[in-house]
C-alpha cells in the first residue's frame, strides 16, 4: 500500500505540462508535500526550542490540529501566520523539499 509520502514523491518526480515557471511550481508543490508530511517538531526547527514565539505557535498548531485534523492543520496554520512568520516557514519548507 502506498503511503502519502511515497505517493507525493512519485507525483513530484513526474514531468508536468503546467505553464507555471518551474520555480513557482516547485515552491507550491513543496508546500503541498509538506502539508501531508510535516515533521512533528517543525515549529521547534523554524522558531527555536522553548522560545516565546515557538510556544505560542505550538499551542496554536495543537489547537488547530485537534479541531481540524491532521490534513487540514498545516494549511489552516499557515493561513493564520502573519506575513513575517509565514515567510520564515516557507523558507524552511522550500529548503527541506529542495530537489
Amino acid at each position: 500500500m502506498a503511503t502519502a509520502k511515497s505517493t507525493t514523491k512519485k507525483l513530484a518526480s513526474k514531468k508536468t505540462t503546467t505553464k507555471l515557471p518551474k520555480a513557482q511550481y516547485d515552491a507550491m508543490n513543496s508546500l503541498f508535500v509538506w502539508n501531508f508530511n510535516y515533521d512533528h517538531n517543525f515549529i521547534e526547527k523554524v522558531w527555536g526550542k522553548g522560545t516565546v514565539i515557538a510556544n505560542h505557535l505550538q499551542a496554536k498548531f495543537s489547537s488547530i490540529y485537534k479541531a481540524k485534523g491532521s490534513y487540514a492543520a498545516g494549511m489552516v496554520f499557515v493561513g493564520e501566520l502573519d506575513t513575517e512568520n509565514r515567510a520564515k516557514l516557507f523558507e524552511f519548507i522550500v529548503k527541506r523539499h529542495k530537489k
